[in-house]
Parts: C-alpha cells; sequence; structure tokens
C-alpha cells in the first residue's frame, strides 16, 4: 500500500501545560488558586492567608510518587500546580550533588553535572504530561529576571524578560511548555504636552503576555492573542475560543468540564 494511502486525518485535544512567569506580587499565585479544584506542590510560602491545599515536596522522590497517585482517578483535584520552579531548581542542584559527593555542578566536570540537572527537569515535565494526558491542567509558576541579550542580528545587547531559571532548565520549561505567559504590569508612557517629558502611568493591574516580543519571552502553541487580561477567567475564555468544542452538550460531565480548559 503507497505511503500516502495511510495517511489519517487526527486532532488530539488536550489540556495545555502553562508556565507562567512575573515579578514578585504580580498574581500567579492567584491564579493557581483559581484554577479548577487545584493541588498545589509548593516549593515556597506565597500564599498569604489565602486558604488552599498543598503539598511541601522536600525531595524529588515526593514529587514523583504525588505524581503516581495524581494519575489513579477519583482523588478530585482538576488541576496541579507547581508554585514556584526557581525554589525547585536548588532543590533538584543539591540532591544531584549530594547524591554524587559534589558541592557544585561544575565540579563534574565536561558538563556533566548540568546535564545531569537537564535530565531531571525532563523527568518533571514527562511526568506532567502523563498528569496532563489523565486529564488534569497543569499550571507551572516562576519568577522572572532581566537577561541581557548578545543577538548577533541586532546592532546592540538588549535587556529581555524570562523565566528565573538555570540555562538547561529554561531551556526545558520553554520547550515542554505548551504555554508560557508572561505576568507584565498593565503601564503605559505618556508625554506630558507641556513639558514634554514621559512618565510611565499603570492602572495597578497585570497583563499576560502570551506571544514573544524581543523583551519579554513568552509562547503558545494555539495562535492565542498576545495579550490578555491576567486572570483565570481572561484565560479561559480566551482557551475556549482557540479550542472550540465540536459539539455542545448537556450531560453532566461536559457541565462539570465547562470550567476548566
Amino acid at each position: 500500500m503507497p505511503i500516502l494511502d495511510t495517511i489519517a486525518e487526527v486532532q488530539k485535544v488536550e489540556r495545555p501545560i502553562v508556565t507562567i512567569h512575573g515579578g514578585p506580587g504580580s498574581w500567579k499565585t492567584q491564579f493557581g488558586l483559581d484554577c479548577p479544584s487545584p493541588l498545589f506542590l509548593a516549593f515556597e510560602d506565597g500564599f498569604g492567608n489565602r486558604k488552599h491545599k498543598s503539598i511541601r515536596p522536600t525531595n524529588t522522590d515526593t514529587i514523583w510518587n504525588t505524581f503516581a497517585e495524581l494519575v489513579i482517578p477519583g482523588h478530585g483535584y482538576r488541576t496541579v500546580v507547581l508554585d514556584s520552579l526557581d525554589h525547585l531548581a536548588p532543590l533538584i542542584v543539591r540532591e544531584i550533588c549530594d547524591t554524587h559527593s559534589k558541592n557544585t555542578l561544575g565540579d563534574f566536570g565536561f558538563g556533566k553535572g548540568y546535564e545531569l540537572e537537564a535530565n531531571q527537569w525532563l523527568r518533571l515535565f514527562k511526568g506532567l504530561h502523563r498528569l496532563r494526558e489523565a486529564g488534569l491542567l497543569v499550571v507551572c509558576i516562576c519568577h522572572s529576571q532581566v537577561r541581557s541579550i548578545d543577538d548577533p542580528a541586532m546592532s546592540a545587547p538588549y535587556d529581555r524578560i524570562e523565566p528565573k531559571l538555570p540555562k538547561k532548565a529554561n531551556a526545558v520549561v520553554k520547550e515542554l511548555s505548551d504555554i508560557l505567559g508572561a505576568a507584565v504590569p498593565d503601564m503605559s508612557v505618556i508625554t506630558d504636552e507641556r513639558t514634554q517629558k514621559t512618565k510611565a502611568v499603570g492602572t495597578g493591574k497585570f497583563k499576560l503576555q502570551l506571544t514573544p516580543t524581543p523583551a519579554i519571552e513568552a509562547k503558545n502553541r494555539y495562535r492565542m492573542q498576545a495579550s490578555i487580561n491576567f486572570t483565570f477567567a481572561d484565560f479561559l475564555t480566551e482557551w475556549q475560543r482557540v479550542n472550540p468544542k465540536p459539539e455542545a452538550t448537556t450531560n453532566t460531565a461536559t457541565s462539570q468540564e465547562s470550567s476548566q480548559p
């Protein structure tokens, strides 16, 4: 049989793995709290007085065991939130170094320590993909950092806001997240007509940048808008716009799914 005769039309609808990075106090944790039935794997204290359900892993075995339990139906959680990846990163490095009796990843030589680090991040995202396949929404939270980019194609270096992660971890997170959003203040620059001086004016709210710019690291696989209001309700509306359901039904399962991508 000719190969072209075996071509089939495929449409695989899955919930996304969402990574959101932003500065302190940019409502990242609140986004996770607003997701349906969230369970937090909390690597830092960022909840304030807000009620939440969480596990505080002190080693990676706890993470892998939690993933193994979450793929089994019946636990009642619909979202898994990792908060935050940049506080998980030192835990991964510490375990690698302790296992091999090293002080730093650089002590391994020939880049081996950093390869071991990358393998742990790949294992993490393999586990997150299993959770997604089990029907869970996955949200990863990370702080941002500003890094100088020296691009040979540009006439001068420039600054970019990106996840605050080690180089190898950053590469894995950016590649394997379906959506990489940046929570940025909703601001604009205005010019005083009298003095011709410029100043930044903010609304006190945040936007979620979903497409990349030279200044902001972001991406999505779904042709979502470049920027939306940073709330879960706005995110859900945009997700449903670009991923419409084939048919509207009124059964109980569908009504339960209406508040989740």
